[in-house]
């Protein structure tokens, strides 16, 4: 079920960020086996074949994330999990610290520290995992916006009950 709910490798892998980054290169592979020998054999369980596939593509992007660039990859890797934590609404406050910018600092503000802090990261993040990179491009489109808006702007959000 976590696989199939998750939202980035890492949580497909239940990897932690600090587990990955400790690990380094080859730790998407250690989360496949860890899987395969808690799953067992999928006997022809869709789900399972599903998960099994998930799970591997998942390994298979780590590993190349972590071989191309640790630092890239923890970058991308706290965007994710800040996601998650925020349940895909980034918080001004956050999303200001996380640029290094005073929230409501604006949007010429908030994309000049998003190209200082993430540019060029991200764009070598992309040669190995474009998918994964495209992907915390669309975080960082939203960090931008949250932390750019005034902090009084921030309690007129609508958010599903």
């Amino acid at each position: 079920k976590r696989v199939h709910q998750a939202s980035h490798p890492f949580a497909a892998l239940g990897l932690t960020l600090a587990e990955a980054i400790a690990t380094g290169q080859g730790a998407g592979q250690k989360a496949v086996d860890a899987f395969q020998a808690a799953v067992g054999a999928a006997d022809g369980d869709a789900r399972v074949e599903a998960a099994l596939e998930r799970v591997k593509a998942a390994g298979e992007a780590v590993d190349k994330m972590l071989s191309q660039d640790a630092f890239g990859t923890q970058q991308l890797g706290e965007l994710f999990f800040a996601m998650d934590e925020e349940d895909g609404i980034m918080p001004g406050q956050r999303a200001a610290a996380m640029l290094g910018v005073n929230p409501g600092c604006g949007e010429h503000m908030a994309r000049s520290a998003l190209e200082m802090r993430y540019q060029a990261i991200f764009t070598g993040l992309a040669a190995a995992c474009p998918a994964d990179a495209a992907r915390g491009w669309d975080i960082l489109g939203e960090v931008v916006d949250a932390a750019a808006r005034s902090p009084n702007a921030n309690a007129a959000i609508w958010t599903p009950a």
